[in-house]
């Protein structure tokens, strides 16, 4: 029933007394609460740029895996005594956290050869026998993660994934061209030894067949094989305006549950979803990117999601926020009090 939690802050955070203070603009920070929302201890860490942890997962053995990002620094970023990272750009960041207080047992960084690049770390899942797997966004020039390199494809940023092993790096895959692509989201497939990820992207990112031709990013679903970051499958949502992937996970019968919002409509294969504004759709997908389900949430204002979890009994829960009403078909679900309300959805099997 204990809760780990992360994100980054400004200036002072209260969670514990005295309070947490950032040594720069933003800088990460990590919790532990127990069941009553108690905190059980918290600690924060920072150089002077934006530092941040996006994403956590909980090993079998009770350590806690975070990963997000590290600005620009001349000084060493302290994650323990005796563990110190330190970039010269925004980097990608990969650590363990003790959860007895927080302290940090190993890091790795995916860094970029040219000062002005940046990548970042925007997810990870748990694999097989302690497999880490990584999704995030680098450019431009190469990215160095743990001694494995590849190159960027372009300019405008690209989507990579990576696994590590032991503490070591076992592969990374890079995925875009002179557009932008922006990894989201991912999560792995024990039964079928895969990665399932999700990216926003402009152009053609080499992604069995993913391509937006327009002016505004489309969002993709990708299958990719555990053992070497090799795409097997595509989904693509084409948006008629923006598009974003918001949210992925795996239900307990195998399905991907997935989230993304979208602008004056979209399509997925031959569904086909017209909208008046900011809308959110909803796809349940088999392991192998087959399309099981398809549901749209509309209104007559904003509608965003934020992400999706998989919950017990083979459902999900949808959490954002809107304008309005918010709408399925015919159907008012909810009615919001104020200008912007928050929402929780129960999606059933």
């Amino acid at each position: 029933g204990e809760l780990v939690i992360a994100g980054r802050f400004a200036g002072e955070l209260g969670l514990v007394d005295p309070p947490l203070t950032s040594l720069g603009n933003d800088d990460a920070f990590l919790a532990r609460l127990d069941p009553q929302g108690e905190v059980l201890w918290a600690r924060s860490f920072g150089g002077k740029g934006d530092d941040l942890l996006h994403d956590l997962a909980v090993t079998d053995d009770g350590g806690v895996i975070g990963v997000g990002a590290l600005g620009p620094s001349t000084l060493p970023i302290d994650l323990a005594p005796g563990l110190q990272v330190s970039t010269v750009s925004t980097a990608a960041l990969l650590a363990r956290f003790s959860t007895a207080d927080g302290e940090g047992i190993w890091a790795m960084e995916a860094l970029t050869n040219d000062p002005a690049g940046e990548s970042i770390a925007a997810n990870v899942a748990l694999g097989k026998n302690g497999s880490i797997y990584v999704s995030g966004t680098f450019g431009p020039n190469d990215l160095d993660f743990g001694g494995k390199k590849i190159t960027t494809k372009g300019t405008g940023g690209d989507f990579w994934l990576g696994r590590v092993d032991d503490e070591t790096a076992k592969w990374v895959v890079g995925f875009g061209d002179d557009l932008i692509q922006s990894g989201r989201n991912i999560a792995y497939d024990q039964d079928l030894d895969r990665l399932h990820a999700s990216l926003r992207f402009l152009g053609a990112p080499g992604l069995k067949g993913l391509s937006a031709d327009d002016e505004t990013p489309d969002v993709g679903v990708v299958g990719l094989k555990a053992s070497d970051g090799v795409p097997n499958w595509s989904v693509q949502i084409f948006g008629e305006g923006d598009a974003t992937a918001e949210g992925l996970d795996l239900d307990e019968l195998g399905r991907i549950r997935f989230v993304a919002d979208i602008s004056d409509g979209a399509k997925v294969g031959d569904l086909d979803f017209p909208a008046a504004g900011g809308d959110f759709l909803t796809l349940t997908l088999a392991g192998d990117g087959a399309v099981l389900g398809a549901r749209h949430f509309t209104g007559p204002s904003e509608q965003e999601s934020e992400d999706i979890a998989a919950v017990p009994g083979g459902c999900a829960v949808v959490v954002g926020s809107f304008n309005g009403d918010l709408v399925e078909g015919p159907t008012t679900l909810l009615s919001a009090a104020a200008d912007q309300d928050a929402f929780v959805l129960l999606l059933p099997p």
